[in-house]
């Protein structure tokens, strides 16, 4: 059983511990003293609030079913408004930063056309998709759930681009830029035949002020 398992339910044991508190003060005796009564339902509310707190911490704690990429392929594409891919790193949890040298493709379907060897994105992680294409780049920008890949909202996130991973690319362009930002969900993707419009000496001011736009909130 792992870490993540026994911290649930412990908090489990606290949430019911809690209740059976709760309800013994509810059906105590001293209720027939008016002062006693106050102090005690002060008491139920608190422990009601208590309550409420480890009901979300069972919640949080719930483990994720991703496991690390079986597929090493280094290549991502945007094929349409319903296909694409992004750069990930290899195992479940890693710190965006740690990964830049070695993350691998993870598509919306497994082995995507232009992205041999690639994986297909945890179950639910891709919230939100918004494609756009010009005569000079494609551009795939949106929102992710982190905790679907076990990416900590702690993390401020980084780029992915020719240079890291050294040896990856964006199928049929020459030059690629992207963001993943775990602690706001958000991701950014452009592809590019011109290396201006790709920028790769901004990583850390984050995808909506490096492309210049805003990633809508659904």
């Amino acid at each position: 059983m792992n870490g993540t398992r026994i911290k649930g339910l412990r908090v489990c044991h606290l949430f019911i511990f809690i209740l059976n508190f709760s309800l013994l003060q509810h059906f105590s005796p001293l209720l027939s003293h008016p002062q006693q009564t106050l102090s005690i339902f002060t008491m139920k509310a608190f422990t009601l609030a208590l309550a409420a707190v480890a009901l979300l911490a069972v919640t949080d704690a719930a483990p994720t079913t991703a496991k690390v990429a079986a597929g090493k392929g280094q290549i991502i594409s945007i094929v349409d408004k319903d296909n694409f891919c992004l750069m990930l790193p290899k195992s479940p949890g890693e710190e965006i930063g740690k990964s830049e040298d070695d993350a691998v493709a993870f598509c919306t379907k497994k082995n995507l056309s232009g992205a041999p060897n690639s994986n297909e994105f945890p179950k639910n992680f891709i919230k939100s998709q918004y494609y756009s294409k010009n005569d000079k780049w494609v551009q795939m920008i949106g929102r992710f759930n982190p905790a679907k890949y076990s990416l900590s909202k702690k993390d401020g996130g980084g780029q992915y681009d020719i240079k890291a991973p050294p040896k990856s690319k964006c199928a049929n362009y020459p030059h690629y830029v992207e963001f993943i930002e775990p602690d706001n969900g958000i991701y950014c993707l452009r592809c590019c035949k011109e290396k201006a419009d790709c920028p790769l000496n901004k990583s850390t001011y984050g995808c909506q002020k490096v492309l210049k736009l805003t990633v809508p909130n659904k």
